[in-house]
């Protein structure tokens, strides 16, 4: 059970910041490199 709460915290987390880092990111790196 502990197993599956950090991996879902983890899961989060990592949706969230692929979501609000990932995402911005990309788009001004493709915008600078244009």
């Amino acid at each position: 059970m502990e197993s599956l709460s950090w991996k879902r915290d983890f899961l989060i987390k990592w949706k969230t910041m692929r979501l609000s880092g990932y995402g911005p990111r990309r788009h001004n790196k493709k915008r600078a490199t244009a």
